[in-house]
């Protein structure tokens, strides 16, 4: 016998009526609207996970724990229905058709937080520069892939568009083995202007070849939407090495394979004279699989959410 808990919904209770309730920030009526979108009946309302999405994550900012957990799962099916949704990439394109495509939900990310030395708090502020590329929205939401190493010490971070609007952005989930080195987080950013839009299905990094050309895109030292290309080099535990170069400023941003996909987000590159075109991004595709991830409760668990 199956020991899966089944999902029960309130149909019963009038659409408008449920409506109102959530309006007033009651989270059991905006948990059963995002479980009414989520499954949808046509004789109540459609199915749509973008919505249902929504109210999980109001839901959430109340402390319900159920919500939580749905909002966590529909953001990587959200991530999947749009790479599967994506015309199927053939042919190569050129690095300014892919440098106009990564614009679009390529973003800077700038974390400002706390110094520290031995855990022990300091009495200045540090900061760290990077980039994020964007794999999943709904309506008003738009989720960011980046590395774990922008943003882990942040207190507060700021998302910057290419025209320069600045938002704030949250960790919401982070890898399982984030501490193993899997580097790696996903913020949510608030864009109901709709300024950031993914426009690069994830691809798979099983079809990743060695010798093929890659596009490396992001924002080096504070230098904004710069591009370089390469081909990849080798492919190493997860990792995808690259000559394309990647500097301190485009950790988090995206490597694109030449038929326009997210293969890999780029994290680290050694400079110097004995090591210039080692470069490396971590497969992208992690992004399609909520198994290898865990919610973020994040600093004092009083950040984004106030979980109880």
């Amino acid at each position: 016998m199956s020991s899966k808990k089944s999902i029960k919904i309130d149909w019963n209770t009038p659409h408008e009526v449920l409506e109102r309730k959530a309006a007033n920030n009651n989270p059991e009526a905006q948990y059963n609207l995002g479980l009414r979108y989520q499954f949808g009946r046509s004789r109540c309302c459609r199915k749509d996970i973008g919505l249902a999405l929504e109210w999980f994550l109001e839901a959430a900012y109340q402390g319900y724990q159920e919500a939580r957990k749905n909002f966590h799962h529909l953001i990587f099916e959200l991530c999947r229905n749009q790479t599967e949704k994506a015309a199927k990439p053939r042919n190569v394109k050129s690095i300014e058709t892919i440098t106009n495509l990564a614009k679009k939900g390529t973003v800077m990310i700038n974390a400002t937080g706390t110094a520290t030395i031995i855990g022990l708090p300091l009495p200045w502020s540090s900061s760290a520069l990077g980039t994020g590329i964007a794999v999943a929205r709904t309506q008003n939401y738009v989720f960011i892939a980046t590395n774990w190493h922008v943003v882990e010490d942040a207190r507060t971070i700021e998302v910057i568009t290419c025209d320069g609007s600045c938002y704030d952005g949250w960790i919401v989930t982070v890898p399982n083995e984030v501490d193993e080195g899997v580097d790696l987080a996903l913020l949510i950013v608030q864009d109901e202007a709709r300024k950031i839009i993914p426009s690069l299905p994830i691809g798979d990094y099983d079809a990743v070849k060695q010798g093929s050309e890659v596009v490396a895109f992001g924002h080096p030292e504070g230098y904004d939407n710069s591009v370089s290309s390469g081909i990849v080099s080798a492919l190493r535990n997860d990792e995808i090495q690259t000559d394309a170069t990647i500097n301190r400023g485009n950790s988090g941003g995206p490597l694109i394979s030449r038929t326009g996909q997210l293969i890999g987000i780029n994290t680290w590159g050694e400079g110097g004279r004995w090591s210039a075109g080692l470069n490396f991004a971590i497969r992208a595709d992690y992004f399609l699989y909520e198994d290898d991830w865990q919610f973020w409760d994040g600093w004092e668990a009083s950040y984004f959410y106030e979980w109880e």
